[in-house]
């Protein structure tokens, strides 16, 4: 039973996995956001200056959810963009959120907002789309 489980969750993650649509290019050095900075070309994470240890796939996640922040993230696209083909339960990806939660928000900022049984979304502004929205009001 638990056989045809995986292998179902598999083959409809799958399929899936086609409609998930591309996360939007990170050439930029940093992505700076509250405080952090996130380097996804170096793989590192600075708050406040100071490097930050945090793990591969929270790290992926990270860059992901700041990729499409303009929208929420379903649970199933999160696990298909960053757990791929592996299967993993919907827990795998709470433990990574709470990872990331725990690396970047240290002063109480909410930047990865949850929607209950939906998925997750990135709300904090980027220092860059904070100074083109300051520019295009100008």
């Amino acid at each position: 039973m638990l056989q045809t489980f995986q292998a179902h969750s598999q083959e409809s993650r799958h399929d899936r996995m086609a409609s998930v649509p591309p996360a939007r290019s990170t050439a930029r050095a940093g992505l700076r956001f509250g405080g952090c900075e996130v380097r996804p070309a170096s793989r590192e994470v600075l708050v406040q200056g100071r490097p930050r240890q945090i793990q591969p796939r929270p790290f992926d996640l990270l860059v992901y959810l700041i990729e499409n922040r303009e929208r929420v993230l379903s649970i199933d696209e999160l696990l298909d963009a960053i757990w791929g083909r592996q299967v993993v339960q919907p827990s795998s990806l709470t433990v990574a959120i709470n990872r990331i939660r725990s690396v970047i928000e240290d002063d109480g900022s909410e930047f990865i907002r949850t929607h209950h049984r939906v998925g997750y979304r990135f709300v904090a502004p980027l220092e860059d789309d904070i100074a083109a929205t300051a520019a295009g009001q100008s």
